[in-house]
């Protein structure tokens, strides 16, 4: 399982702006759209109204919150078209949508993908 596999076109030769709610959003917009072809966009789930509503449809939803609050964000009848980058912790709605499973090397995780033979990508629980 990789993300290209599950995301198209795919982005390992693209740059990637990760796209998060807030003011600089609304000022980056306006380039992110007009570079659209030439970038593979991810957001934070907090995001993906304002860019759908700006006419730009990420490549990938990164979506690592554990709050059921945080289900709220998932809500748009969109996302059946986005791939989610999720660990298992995260709090994911109960649907179709496509998920890609991300192992962050915990030992619950490393149980249920081993268990399960659950696919999943390796992922750090840190910024370095």
């Amino acid at each position: 399982l990789t993300l290209s596999s599950v995301c198209t076109p795919s982005f390992s030769d693209r740059p990637v702006p990760i796209a998060a709610s807030g003011p600089s959003l609304d000022d980056s917009a306006p380039l992110i759209r007009r570079l659209r072809e030439s970038l593979s966009v991810w957001a934070l789930p907090s995001a993906v109204d304002a860019l759908l509503h700006r006419g730009i449809l990420p490549d990938l939803v990164i979506h690592t919150d554990p709050g059921h609050y945080a289900l709220y964000h998932l809500r748009s009848s969109r996302l059946s078209d986005i791939p989610i980058a999720t660990p298992l912790n995260s709090a994911v709605p109960a649907s179709d949508l496509t998920t890609v499973l991300l192992n962050t090397g915990t030992p619950i995780e490393d149980f249920f993908t081993e268990t399960l033979s659950l696919p999943s990508l390796p992922a750090s629980q840190r910024i370095l």
